[in-house]
């Protein structure tokens, strides 16, 4: 698996609550279980990328957030339908054509949590 892939999948587990356990390179989530069947998962072993059952509860997370997400023909989209009082709306998140949907959804999906993490880091 290429260190892109496995940085963004640990990023996507980060946001559903994970956190990381240097030792032995694990994902750890306390609150639920991943989807390997343990509640610690080698990060190499993330299938954010490859796998809906994995991606999709995160899709639910955005959207419970406000956000609208879009997925069709290969392209995803998500929306900034709710965001903080006084902020600017940000440009949609766009990614897609000439790819697997899945692809697309989880390049928008990390785009959109680096998105959130800088909001959350600057208030």
């Amino acid at each position: 698996m290429k260190q892109e892939t496995i940085d963004g999948n640990r990023l996507i587990a980060e946001f559903m609550g994970a956190s990381h356990v240097v030792d032995g390179d694990l994902m750890y989530n306390k609150e639920s279980q991943f989807y390997c069947g343990l509640y610690a998962c080698p990060v190499n072993q993330l299938l954010y990328n490859s796998s809906w059952d994995w991606l999709m509860p995160v899709v639910g997370k955005i959207e419970e957030q406000g956000q609208s997400v879009s997925i069709f023909r290969g392209c995803c989209d998500i929306r900034f339908d709710k965001i903080k009082e006084g902020e600017e709306e940000p440009e949609p998140i766009e990614s897609g054509g000439g790819q697997p949907k899945i692809v697309s959804v989880w390049q928008s999906v990390i785009k959109y949590i680096k998105w959130y993490n800088n909001q959350n880091s600057n208030a």
